[in-house]
């Protein structure tokens, strides 16, 4: 190749790094060329993680191509674009999306529902009351007619029902109201209709039912079992005082943790109370409930008349003061309450404390622990047009889960997505449930009874299951 060749090449090459590697930065940059007009202008991206994958992307009408999870669109003219994200067998999910310049619009935890959802109805008896384990693996749940009439467990995944209490027991299966389960799946707490408590251990031998004579009487919401040792119980009696009693210990009695108590909460290592100060005031305290004698560490006050703890762990401490939530927050060192919202009836923290959803008025809204740096804390999800009879987090604590009772007894289940940018809401199932129904972990079955076409218990899967 002669010398004069190898001079214009490499001088071709150079004009071309000059006037292509500009064009890499500006488009690395977030720059597009928009032929219409010939002018170039900052672009954003539009992030959407799914819970399937092989999923197809329309925006603004226009087919993509078919994604992988997450779904990535670059190179977007800012302004709204209306994604829409479907696969066969799957109800489509479609938003509008507001694209800024140089930024990612994310929206993550979409969970599609399969159009037509699987029914099994492993139990086929009348329900009374049924209650699923946290892992999952276990349901129980109370016959109330028939030769099978009795307390039962239900093992999920082999089709095994084992019968806990019968007949010839001295409770009466028929009066009980509450089946709880320890956060380990291993203890089983009973409750009647006169607020009689019994603890059974279901996977021994012989499992048999101790009656906690102490806590008889007392209303569900003031016993509460320990997280890490389910045998021993905490309990607030008539007076206000706080107990915390053994029942695994022989002949153990009930020890005294605090008196004139408004409310408490268990996150271990610590229990938390809320008490009437001397000003008049709602104190917040805390006592360690590793040592045997636990004190009061005083945490914080709050010039409250009423208060409810809302309590993740030791670390998330919220209230609701006097209808206002109130978030527990350490600056410089010192404990105090910062307000979040007012007129709040309801809050709860997510599984993993990223997010405290609460209601306002007939408003429901995120409180974001960790929002980015240019986004508020709290945003609203949605505008409820009724009460339901229950608002709780689905178990991906990324959805707030809607119960609502209709006129004719049927129970409608929603779930409300917990995005900033894309706050949707799907309805998940329409039943005829004797009871509300409940979510099974990793929350792609729901788990109800029903009278049609015969008595049972069904599981109801509306997504694909993620291991």
């Amino acid at each position: 190749m002669r010398a004069r060749t190898r001079t214009f090449l490499f001088m071709l090459v150079v004009l071309a790094f000059v006037v292509i590697a500009p064009l890499l930065v500006l488009y690395a940059k977030g720059y597009s060329f928009r032929p219409d007009d010939r002018s170039v202008i900052l672009t954003g991206t539009i992030l959407v993680d799914t819970n399937i994958s092989k999923v197809q992307v329309s925006l603004d009408g226009q087919e993509k191509h078919t994604e992988n999870d997450p779904v990535i669109l670059r190179g977007l003219e800012p302004g709204t674009h209306h994604l829409s994200i479907t696969r066969e067998g799957y109800e489509p999910w479609e938003s509008d999306l507001e694209v800024t310049p140089e930024k990612v619009t994310r929206v993550d935890d979409v969970l599609l529902a399969l159009s037509e959802p699987e029914i099994e109805q492993p139990i086929n008896n009348e329900i009374g009351r049924f209650a699923v384990s946290p892992n999952s693996r276990f349901i129980a749940y109370t016959v109330t007619e028939g030769k099978d009439t009795g307390l039962w467990m239900h093992t999920n995944g082999n089709e095994e029902n084992r019968r806990l209490l019968s007949l010839e027991d001295d409770i009466d299966v028929i009066t009980l109201r509450e089946l709880r389960w320890s956060d380990n799946s291993r203890l089983l707490l009973i409750r009647d209709e006169h607020n009689a408590y019994w603890r059974i251990l279901p996977h021994t031998g012989n499992p048999s039912a101790l009656a906690l004579d102490h806590v008889g009487g007392i209303v569900s919401a003031r016993v509460i079992l320990d997280q890490d040792e389910p045998s021993t119980v905490y309990y607030r009696d008539d007076t206000d005082t706080v107990f915390r009693w053994a029942t695994a210990r022989n002949n153990a009695l009930p020890e005294l943790i605090a008196r004139d108590v408004i409310d408490f909460a268990v996150a271990n290592p610590k229990v938390f109370i809320l008490s009437r100060s001397k000003s008049d005031s709602i104190l917040l305290e805390s006592y360690d409930v590793r040592e045997s004698a636990p004190s009061a560490q005083e945490i914080a006050t709050l010039p409250a008349k009423e208060a409810t703890l809302v309590v993740q762990n030791a670390a998330l401490v919220s209230v609701i003061a006097d209808s206002s939530l109130q978030l527990l927050k350490r600056i410089n060192g010192i404990f105090a309450f910062e307000p979040i919202a007012d007129q709040v009836s309801y809050a709860e923290w997510s599984e993993d404390g990223l997010f405290l959803a609460y209601q306002s008025n007939d408003e429901l809204w995120i409180h974001d622990q960790e929002p980015l740096e240019d986004q508020p804390s709290q945003f609203k999800i949605i505008q409820l047009a009724q009460q339901p009879s229950k608002i709780a987090w689905h178990p991906d604590g990324r959805h707030v889960t809607l119960y609502t009772s209709t006129s004719d007894g049927m129970q409608i289940v929603s779930l409300v997505h917990a995005a900033r940018n894309a706050p949707l809401t799907q309805q998940i199932a329409q039943v005829r449930s004797a009871l509300r129904p409940q979510f099974m972990r990793g929350g792609a079955d729901l788990v109800y009874t029903t009278k049609q076409p015969e008595p049972g218990l069904v599981l109801h899967t509306f997504t694909e299951k993620v291991e």
